[in-house]
C-alpha cells in the first residue's frame, strides 16, 4: 500500500463530494471538427499514373479469366484486351452506346459489389 497516491480519508472525501454533486466529475471533452469534402473522381482531368494500381490487378484478372471462358465456350483461342480506361460520368457511359445494347450487371467474387457488362450489337454482327 506504499505506492497509494490518495489515502482513504482523503478518497472518502472525493467520493463523498462527487455524491453531493459540489465535484463535477463529467469529463467535457469537445467533438473534433470534422471537415467533410465532397470527391468527385470524374472532376479529375488527368489521372496520376500508378493511382489506381489495384484496379489495374482487377482488370488484369478479369480478362485472364474471362479470356480463359470465352477460348473454353469457343473451343478456339480468343484474345481479350483493354482499349481504353477512362473515368466518365454514368449518364454520359450510356449515352455512348448505340441502341439496342445488352447490358449484363454480375458479381465478381471476392469482390464486393458488382460489375457491368455491355454488349453492342456490332460484337454479335461481325
Amino acid at each position: 500500500m506504499a505506492d497509494q497516491i490518495l489515502s482513504q480519508e482523503e478518497i472518502d472525501a472525493l467520493l463523498s463530494a462527487m455524491d453531493s454533486g459540489e465535484l463535477d466529475v463529467a469529463e467535457e471533452t469537445p467533438e473534433p471538427v470534422v471537415e467533410v469534402r465532397p470527391y468527385d473522381i470524374t472532376a479529375q482531368n488527368i489521372m496520376q499514373r500508378g493511382q489506381f494500381d489495384a484496379l489495374e490487378e482487377v482488370y488484369d484478372k478479369f480478362i485472364n479469366l474471362y479470356q480463359g471462358s470465352l477460348s473454353s465456350i469457343f473451343q478456339r483461342a480468343i484474345s481479350v484486351k483493354i482499349i481504353s480506361q477512362e473515368t466518365v460520368k454514368f449518364g454520359e457511359f450510356i449515352k455512348a452506346f448505340s441502341n439496342p445494347t445488352g447490358f449484363v450487371i454480375f458479381g465478381m467474387d471476392p469482390l464486393i459489389g458488382s460489375a457491368l457488362l455491355a454488349f453492342e450489337p456490332n460484337l454479335s454482327s461481325r
